[in-house]
């Protein structure tokens, strides 16, 4: 889903006035962010004019290496059990359940 089109969606939530609406945004955007920052990575992984022996390219290369799958998996699952909740919550206030 291209930015403009989140970017809408959150606002359209927050004109809504849905109670507990900031901890949906920043779930969202947490997530976002994670997507953007993995994209980033393979944009530098599959350039054909990266110099791996050049030292801010080793530089990058040894943070790029901090990201483990396991603190992705963690911070996604973090982010989307706020989310659930987040949804849960207004189901629950929304149907009266």
């Amino acid at each position: 889903m291209p930015f403009s089109c989140r970017s809408l969606l959150l606002v359209k939530g927050q004109v809504l006035g849905i109670s507990d609406y900031e901890q949906c945004v920043t779930a969202c955007e947490n997530v976002i962010w994670q997507f953007e920052r993995l994209q980033v990575v393979y944009a530098v992984l599959s350039s054909p004019n990266l110099n791996p022996n050049h030292p801010e390219v080793e530089k990058m290369m040894e943070v790029m290496l901090e990201i483990t799958p396991e603190s992705i998996n963690d911070y996604l699952a973090e982010n989307q059990r706020q989310f659930l909740t987040f949804v849960k919550n207004v189901y629950e206030e929304q149907f009266k359940l």
